[in-house]
């Protein structure tokens, strides 16, 4: 069993949803770049039940955005990753 980072999971969320709006992307193409069910990846984003993002699954939630350009500074990684508590 993969353990789940413990993330300030409203802000991460937020911020990961701001970026796709904004960008014109949805997080079911997230899920999708991830390789994950939509409903998963929805429970994983909003901490329901036992769901949490692994370093892993974080660290490709920021890759996927930085490839569609919806974060284009280091700054703005760092920040989501300081958000996910990493």
């Amino acid at each position: 069993m993969r353990s789940g980072i413990r993330t300030n999971i409203g802000t991460f969320s937020d911020s990961v949803q701001e970026h796709l709006r904004t960008s014109g992307y949805s997080q079911k193409q997230l899920a999708d770049a991830l390789s994950l069910h939509p409903k998963v990846l929805s429970r994983k984003l909003n901490g329901s039940g036992n769901a949490r993002l692994t370093y892993l699954e974080i660290q490709r939630v920021i890759m996927t955005l930085a490839n569609w350009h919806a974060i284009t500074t280091l700054e703005e990684a760092l920040h989501l990753l300081e958000l996910a508590e990493v």
